[in-house]
Order: structure tokens, then C-alpha cells, then sequence
């Protein structure tokens, strides 16, 4: 029978191991079935009942897509008439985060967060209906109405899309994932601040 010590030891080295496994950057993007995020919505106009507006990210279970096994994740908006939940496929191997797009699930995946993530890398994902730069400009804290988060990773953006054109910042939280997004699109600023998150 092993000794308490070399128990101790064990764990210790097990949890090491599990530690190291992560890829730099990989900690910002806990994805795992049942985790949900729940952003409230505001903007520059100050419209009447903008309050109520919500956007909820959930991970639904798993999905076998060209012979690979993604996380399927789902986006639901509430207060914004005609917005539309949308679906992707992530799955988290060595180099990055990869995605399929719902609407596109025939076409290859692509390299959406490419590991390590350090301050000062740069990418541009090639999505079927957008192309978007990204940039880690740096960390932060971040300061929400209750509660705030050290050492956020900051991601600058700049989308090219079919609709449009528009830019923002986003701020991760380690564990979290996503607690602050701000959108700026034709001289209307639109943020995303997380209520809620469940692992």
C-alpha cells in the first residue's frame, strides 16, 4: 500500500502534467459540454427596453464532422428582433482552436485561435462569409459592474464581412473565456459584458 507521501507526490505530478498539456493562451477558451455564457447588450443610442437585450453561448454536446470530433456551439440572441441563433463546430488540437462554420459544414475547417497566444501575435481567419485580423495587444483588468478579472488578454479585431465592415476589442478572462466585448460599427458602439458563466 502507498504512503501517504507518495500519494501527495503522485498528484502532484499528475496535476503538473495536466498543467503542462495546455497550450499557451489555451486556458483563455474553456470549452467543455454544458458551459454557458450570458451577456447582457448595450450600445451608443440609448434605446428604451435596450436593457433587456441578451446574447446567450452555450456548448451543446459533441458532433463527429469529417471524421473529426468538435464541440458544437450555440449562440441565441433575446430583445433583438430578426437576430438569429447561429450554430459553429470548435475543437481545440495542437496549434489552435479549429472551426466550422454551421452554415458550411461541408467546406474544411479552419485555424480560429492559433496557440501559443502571446502578446503581440497577429492572424487573419478566412471564414466562408468573413475575413477578420486579430491581434493580442495586451493584458488587463477588467472592471464590471460587480466583479472584476486580472490579467485578461486583450484582442484587438477587424472584420471584412458580406455585411459589412466593422472592428472592436474583446477581453478574456482566464477560466472564462469572453467577459467584455466592444463592437464599433459605423459610429455605433455596441458591448457585450458577461452576466453570467457556468461550467
Amino acid at each position: 500500500m502507498m504512503r501517504l507521501a507518495q500519494l501527495l507526490t503522485l498528484a502532484v505530478l499528475i496535476l503538473s502534467l495536466a498543467a503542462c498539456s495546455k497550450q499557451p493562451g489555451e486556458n483563455y477558451f474553456p470549452m467543455s459540454d454544458g458551459s454557458r455564457w450570458e451577456f447582457s447588450i448595450q450600445d451608443s443610442r440609448n434605446v428604451p427596453g435596450a436593457e433587456k437585450r441578451k446574447v446567450v453561448v452555450r456548448i451543446d454536446g459533441d458532433e463527429e464532422i469529417q471524421g473529426k470530433k468538435y464541440h458544437k456551439e450555440v449562440t441565441v440572441f433575446s430583445g433583438i428582433p430578426g437576430a438569429e441563433a447561429s450554430i459553429s463546430y470548435c475543437r481545440i488540437a495542437k496549434g489552435g482552436i479549429y472551426e466550422i462554420s454551421g452554415k458550411h459544414k461541408e467546406l474544411p475547417e479552419f485555424l480560429y485561435i492559433p496557440f501559443p497566444l502571446e502578446v503581440g501575435r497577429s492572424w487573419t481567419v478566412q471564414e466562408p462569409e468573413a475575413t477578420t485580423s486579430y491581434r493580442v495587444e495586451g493584458k488587463e483588468t477588467v472592471e464590471l459592474f460587480d466583479r472584476k478579472y486580472d490579467d485578461c488578454l486583450k484582442i484587438s479585431f477587424s472584420v471584412e464581412a458580406k455585411s459589412g465592415a466593422y472592428d472592436g476589442v474583446s477581453y478574456y478572462a482566464s477560466d472564462v473565456g469572453c467577459v467584455r466585448n466592444v463592437v464599433k460599427n459605423r459610429g455605433l458602439t455596441t458591448e457585450f459584458v458577461l452576466d453570467k458563466y457556468e461550467k
